[in-house]
């Protein structure tokens, strides 16, 4: 889903560079009780190799005791054409309700 060089700027959180360490950040985020990752697309416009893409998030995060906290949000997201014709995210940044 990500260039190599990806940036995602999540919020409250230092930027996280290159595809390995934000595989590793989704990762922990679904290790550590964040379930059920929704987006909505609400606008995508494109120019050359680029796009933008806004959207609603919705996730669900275990508390102790098992109850439940539903959290949402807006995320932009810039893509980027590749040679093979795949788009992959270059820049993500999200903030919460």
């Amino acid at each position: 889903m990500y260039t190599p060089d990806a940036v995602i700027v999540p919020q409250g959180g230092e930027p996280i560079k290159g595809r390995t360490a934000i595989v590793q950040f989704w990762f922990e985020m679904l290790k550590n009780g964040f379930l059920k990752p929704t987006l909505e697309i609400v606008d995508l416009h494109q120019e050359g190799r680029l796009a933008y893409q806004t959207c609603r998030w919705t996730v669900l995060k275990l508390r102790e005791g098992s109850s439940v906290k539903h959290l949402s949000g807006n995320t932009l997201r810039i893509f980027e054409r590749q040679r093979d014709g795949r788009w992959l995210i270059k820049v993500q940044m999200s903030n919460t309700d």
